[in-house]
């Protein structure tokens, strides 16, 4: 990996985390889909800049969750993250 790509797949997964704070409902959804995938009901994680380990954790979070966040996409509309290029 080169350090590019790894800074690039930080900020989408901050970017899809952003959605999930800013919205109650979209969290609801993400409830309604971990069930029957038979995933924990986890929240995501939030990253903190001074916790060196909040960022692995937010990342393993994510890849929990990943079948309910594809299926929250799948039916309510993708999150874009194709502006995250920097």
């Amino acid at each position: 990996f080169k350090d590019e790509e790894i800074t690039i797949l930080i900020k989408n997964c901050r970017k899809i985390l952003s959605h999930f704070k800013k919205s109650e409902q979209a969290n609801r959804y993400l409830n309604q889909f971990q069930e029957p995938s038979g995933l924990p009901k986890h929240a995501l994680i939030q990253d903190v800049e001074t916790r060196w380990n909040s960022t692995y954790l937010k990342m393993e979070r994510l890849f929990e969750q990943k079948v309910a966040i594809n299926l929250y996409m799948a039916e309510r509309g993708g999150i874009d993250v194709s502006t995250v290029e920097e």
